[in-house]
């Protein structure tokens, strides 16, 4: 489970063919028909190959193991995760830009793009913004299904006959009656933090905290799962931080959530404005933001140095390490609460011109058990991307991801250790019905625990037979940008994304 854990935060790829062009009426704005909107949109020919380019449904290879098949939100890893994945037939996203009804296209396109920090939604910045629209307009489809259906169901209940195409055209006018939420200028606005703190006390602290570090367990969602609420402090926002966003946050509420839309009535502009300027001193008093907030463009890229030795370390205990560089990479957490897993986390590497060693040590979470066979553990991926996706990534095969490495991972497991990396853990693979093997470029691995301190070690040639090919790594050269991520785990899942840390995926720098 917790393996699967890990690779729920895999790629999003594209709703079904069945979904973008199988239902009749209207959009939420009103207009007949998703394949005539996308169409319209980019033009058939566009729309048409783009469509193309998978000849299976991603939905159901990727997006379906969290959202569910339907898009319910009870994909087979769902009960794993906190928070829960969306479903999307309940009517709106969480975030939203609107003030009722579905969100509009452009806040859609922003969550593809962007993820969700703090959640399994990963960023997908590095996809073409054809192919994310093609998605995005699959998400109202759904709701807009959801509600004719209820609509028609009220119908026949009530004795009265059917008229489906009026029902539809209906269920669209619903979720398309939405307020768009103007927000004010903020060019040269200097917010009062006392008089937004008041705003805070009065509307927020209730259910935030009155530091804003969050309440857990006090609120339920659509489905009756508990949920807390945000830790204002540490900027993982599933919706930004930018004074925008958290404006229109406050103005439209998170539905499902408990947190209620505040209406100008309520909360003035202005007070709302010096709110928002509360907000964000908040989350700077915990954090250096620049440094911390995992969201495309603002992170600061970290590096990790691999220094040369004619000959490498032989295990995890070697005296070599100690003339390896030390590199001390930020840890972000799922849990808002955490802050053991990864303690004291360090990573050095070294290279002989012909293989590269990275060896990983941490402090292990005392008085934690293994939970379902599964122990402490760390993973580790390479990406010749220059940005890729935010989240440690499931990488399936297919020229799409090619420059994308599997992941490695080591975990302690019944008391002993693994001896190979698993690319793809075996429940995930079962999930999607078929075995793949790991090709000769695989790393080597050798692990140990010395007074409560795991110290990991991969060992792995430097070339490689095939670029990302059908298993294959990714090579690593002084010539070429590699990147590398690290997610940090322990034995606890009974809280879904409870004790797993990650970092930011950081540039390997090689010493000639």
């Amino acid at each position: 489970m917790m393996l699967r854990s890990i690779w729920t935060a895999a790629l999003f790829s594209f709703l079904p063919l069945s979904f973008l062009l199988g239902l009749e009426g209207q959009d939420s704005r009103g207009r007949h028909g998703p394949r005539i909107v996308a169409e319209q949109r980019f033009g058939a020919a566009v729309l048409a190959a783009e469509l193309k380019r998978s000849t299976t449904p991603p939905y159901q290879s990727f997006c379906s193991v969290c959202h569910g098949e339907t898009g319910k939100g009870d994909g087979p890893l769902a009960p794993l995760l906190n928070p829960k994945p969306v479903d999307f037939t309940l009517g709106r996203p969480v975030i939203t830009d609107r003030v009722g009804g579905l969100a509009s296209e452009e806040r859609l396109l922003r969550i593809i793009r962007e993820g969700m920090p703090g959640s399994s939604m990963p960023a997908f910045h590095d996809y073409g913004d054809g192919m994310m629209r093609v998605a995005g307009l699959s998400i109202p489809r759904l709701a807009v299904t959801r509600r004719f259906q209820l609509l028609r169901q009220a119908e026949l209940d009530a004795g009265r006959p059917v008229n489906e195409e009026q029902l539809r055209k209906q269920a669209a006018k619903e979720l398309g009656l939405a307020k768009e939420i103007a927000v004010p200028d903020f060019t040269g606005f200097a917010a009062d933090l006392k008089r937004g703190e008041g705003v805070y006390r009065m509307a927020c602290a209730a259910c935030h905290g009155v530091n804003g570090a969050g309440l857990e367990g006090m609120f339920v969602d659509a489905k009756g799962h508990s949920i807390g609420s945000r830790d204002l402090r540490r900027g993982l926002f599933r919706g930004g931080t930018s004074t925008d966003a958290l404006f229109r946050r406050v103005r439209a509420g998170v539905p499902y959530s408990g947190m209620p839309a505040y209406s100008a009535k309520a909360i003035s502009d202005e007070d709302l404005m010096h709110l928002v300027g509360f907000l964000q001193s908040l989350l700077r008093q915990r954090l250096d933001c620049d440094d911390q907030i995992p969201w495309p463009g603002r992170q600061k890229t970290p590096t990790f140095f691999v220094g040369y030795r004619a000959n490498l370390p032989k295990g995890v205990e070697d005296p070599l390490w100690a003339q390896a560089p030390v590199c001390v990479p930020t840890l972000l957490h799922f849990e808002r609460h955490d802050r053991q897993t990864g303690r004291g986390l360090e990573l050095r590497a070294l290279h002989d011109r012909e293989r590269i060693a990275i060896r990983v040590t941490w402090k292990g979470v005392p008085g934690r058990k293994q939970v379902n066979g599964f122990g402490d553990g760390i993973a580790l991926q390479l990406s010749a991307q220059p940005s890729p996706a935010f989240f440690l990534e499931a990488r399936f095969r297919g020229k799409r991801f090619k420059n994308l490495g599997p992941a490695w991972f080591w975990s302690s497991h019944h008391g002993g250790f693994r001896a190979s990396p698993e690319y793809v853990p075996g429940q995930l693979q079962l999930l999607h019905g078929k075995r793949w093997a790991v090709d000769a470029d695989a790393p080597q691995i050798q692990a140990a625990k010395k007074d409560g301190r795991y110290s990991v070690m991969f060992v792995r040639r430097l070339a490689v037979a095939e670029a990302g090919g059908a298993g294959g790594e990714v090579p690593i050269s002084g010539l070429r940008e590699t990147r590398l991520q690290l997610q940090c785990f322990d034995a606890e899942r009974r809280s879904g994304l409870r004790g797993m840390a990650f970092s930011l995926w950081g540039r390997l720098r090689l010493d000639p």
